[in-house]
């Protein structure tokens, strides 16, 4: 069986993961307290996603692969002070009746002349569970940035810079899935 993988929300609530543009309709300030992680990045808030046709908020951000390969490689590139994570193992079939692609975040979509985030329709692959493939180890532009990161002291601002990213519209619900913790 294959899995997608979220980090488990800071102040999570109930059993369903939601869409920050969705939570802001739910409870109003547990979505002010997560978007307090885009104050530098607004305008990534109103960025529009190809093929899925929605805002970069309308979507819940995955990864494909187990936050555990983060973990090592945060350690073996010299990061010792990561703290604890706790993320939700979700089974990809939890997805077949919600739409999916899986942004591949394989080069910088900030561009600095214009000054905007540009995310194009070859950025975006559209996925079915049938097509979804969990990679087995991190891509090595992400590992050379943990090592810059460590090397320069300033710690892993962006986290999952360079790992492909799996865009789901729609809420998932979480009361059955495992939930891991990154250290062990």
């Amino acid at each position: 069986m294959s899995f997608i993988y979220h980090i488990k929300p800071v102040r999570m609530f109930g059993d369903i993961l939601y869409p920050l543009n969705t939570l802001r309709e739910i409870n109003k300030d547990i979505y002010e307290f997560h978007t307090s992680k885009y104050i530098y990045r607004k305008i990534l808030m109103e960025q529009k996603i190809p093929v899925l046709n929605c805002l970069w908020n309308d979507v819940l951000h995955c990864l494909p692969l187990d936050l555990r390969l983060i973990y090592k490689a945060l350690i073996k590139t010299g990061h010792h002070k990561v703290g604890n994570k706790e993320f939700f193992k979700i089974p990809i079939d939890l997805l077949k009746n919600i739409k999916f692609v899986k942004y591949k975040f394989d080069k910088e979509f900030f561009d600095k002349e214009r000054k905007e985030y540009v995310l194009t329709t070859e950025d975006i692959e559209p996925l079915t569970i049938e097509s979804y493939r969990e990679l087995s180890e991190l891509p090595n532009k992400t590992i050379e940035w943990y090592k810059q990161c460590a090397e320069s002291r300033r710690g892993v601002p962006l986290l999952f810079r360079y790992i492909p990213h799996i865009f789901v519209k729609g809420n998932i619900p979480i009361k059955e899935v495992d939930v891991c913790d990154w250290s062990n």
